[in-house]
């Protein structure tokens, strides 16, 4: 059975879209990589806003990521004052980024071998058979049109 550490991951980076389906503006949050393994722990979250790089509170997290409703203050032009309501937030998340987390962080995952079948191998080898064979024009080649030509007008002569 595998390893339960292969299938640990954490929290590694957020693209956060601010807009509606048509137009929006989208930012990163980073999580810091301090560790000489190049691992995230321990570290700060970072905002990659367009040429703003500035440190994010972890605990905002839930709050621009997760989507949901937002309380606003909105006039009332009948009442003269501002209400309070809920509304949908035009943020969260787009597309979020995770690190496996590794028992042995210095040792990268053996790259798995994969055998073909017989018959894929066989396709292989005739097709790369196929390839490296020079190509020989097979049956009757036709003549340029200029020698057509000058043969038909030869012809044409002798009769």
């Amino acid at each position: 059975s595998p390893d339960d550490s292969m299938f640990r991951y954490r929290l590694a980076g957020v693209l956060i879209h601010s807009g509606e389906d048509n137009s929006g503006h989208y930012y990163s949050l980073i999580k810091e990589r301090c560790g000489g393994d190049g691992s995230s722990s321990g570290s700060r979250w970072l905002r990659f806003d367009d040429g703003e790089v500035t440190e994010f509170a972890e605990s905002a997290l839930a709050d621009v990521a997760f989507g949901g409703q937002r309380q606003v203050e909105v006039w009332n032009p009948h009442t003269l004052r501002f209400d309070t309501e809920m509304q949908p937030k035009q943020y969260n998340a787009y597309m979020l980024f995770y690190e496996r987390l590794d028992t042995v962080a210095s040792q990268p995952p053996a790259p798995a071998i994969v055998q073909p079948s017989p018959a894929l191998a066989a396709a292989i080898q005739t097709t790369s058979r196929l390839l490296s064979t020079p190509t020989k024009p097979h049956g009757h080649e036709q003549p340029a049109p200029t020698q057509h030509l000058d043969q038909h007008d030869e012809q044409q002569q002798q009769q």
